[in-house]
């Protein structure tokens, strides 16, 4: 009767412990926000800096669009997190963008291009109804793709600053896709579910062209010096 009743309470424990459920890993949407700064501080409008040229700037304007934003997995596949989008930095200040129900996906890079590559695009204006400051030009120019302005101080004379950056057709193309990697894999589980994205003003003035205000502060078409400035933007973006 002994030997019975200790199997029975043995069958009993294996059993228990059969039943129990596997751990329930929790789903939860990927937080992606893009950070703006000068250096190494946060960025802010209507205060004065100094270029790594030694120019003053105090920003004034920083809008840019910011589309086909996608997580890339080990095999190359992209998630779409947004397709289309405009940062008005006076407006909204630093961006955060959602992504849910990919719990079974590990992401290892991030990409998403600055400005409007498409050249159907530009030409209809096809995003005019959905931004309430689309800054499109026109004119078969098309969308200004970063618009930069300000303030300079040069000789202890203060003036003004323009950069409005566009071009989408052939050597005028200045959209650029900028492609990050993760140095941790990303996943849709609670703690591992955040991506910082910081985009460094500052870098828009010397990486790998140098601008200096006393020569170029006036870019308000498309061409070459246009061109010039948007190369610097892949540089302005890194990952925390």
């Amino acid at each position: 009767m002994k030997k019975l009743l200790i199997a029975l309470i043995s069958l009993t424990f294996v059993t228990g412990c059969d039943d129990d459920p596997d751990p329930v890993k929790t789903d939860s949407p990927i937080e992606i926000t893009i950070q703006h700064l000068w250096n190494t501080s946060a960025f802010e409008l209507n205060t004065w800096y100094t270029t790594a040229q030694g120019d003053s700037f105090y920003p004034t304007t920083l809008n840019y669009h910011i589309n086909h934003i996608d997580l890339i997995d080990a095999d190359g596949m992209a998630t779409e997190v947004a397709e289309w989008d405009l940062i008005n930095y006076e407006k909204s200040g630093d961006k955060t963008l959602t992504i849910a129900d990919v719990a079974d996906k590990t992401f290892k890079k991030i990409r998403f291009t600055i400005g409007v590559e498409d050249s159907t695009v530009n030409t209809n204006g096809e995003l005019n109804d959905d931004f309430v400051d689309p800054m499109y030009w026109g004119m078969a120019m098309g969308y200004i793709n970063l618009k930069l302005e300000g303030k300079s101080m040069l000789n202890g004379t203060e003036g003004n600053v323009y950069f409005h950056i566009g071009g989408y057709a052939g050597a005028d193309q200045t959209a650029r896709i900028i492609e990050l990697d993760f140095s941790t894999d990303v996943r849709g589980f609670i703690g591992e579910n955040t991506v910082g994205v910081n985009m460094d003003v500052e870098d828009f003035f010397h990486s790998p062209n140098p601008i200096s205000l006393s020569t170029t502060n006036d870019v308000q078409m498309t061409g070459p010096t246009a061109v010039m400035i948007s190369e610097n933007w892949d540089s302005m973006f890194s990952l925390d």
